[in-house]
């Protein structure tokens, strides 16, 4: 389940830089991968791992992109700390 949860977090990755035909390819690549591949099927902690780093990324830049909204918005400081 691990696997199959990676490549849509890397497709959802993609997708925010590229067209949904071209976040396929990054998708395919992982989802196609012999190391990913042979990992998916075990109950193991590297997939896990990858999985968690993924989505951390994710995370990460979802909340810079929030953030960004916020500073063009005018609702918040450019940067973080900056009091006026």
């Amino acid at each position: 389940m691990s696997g199959v949860a990676l490549v849509l977090v890397i497709f959802v990755l993609a997708r925010r830089q590229l067209s949904p035909l071209a976040a396929v390819a990054p998708a395919a690549v992982i989802g196609l991968s012999p190391i990913v591949t042979v990992h998916a099927h075990y109950f193991k902690e590297d997939m896990l791992l990858t999985l968690g780093v993924a989505l951390a990324l994710l995370a990460g830049v979802r909340a810079e992109a929030r953030r960004l909204r916020a500073v063009w918005s005018g609702w918040a400081s450019p940067r973080p700390g900056n009091v006026e």
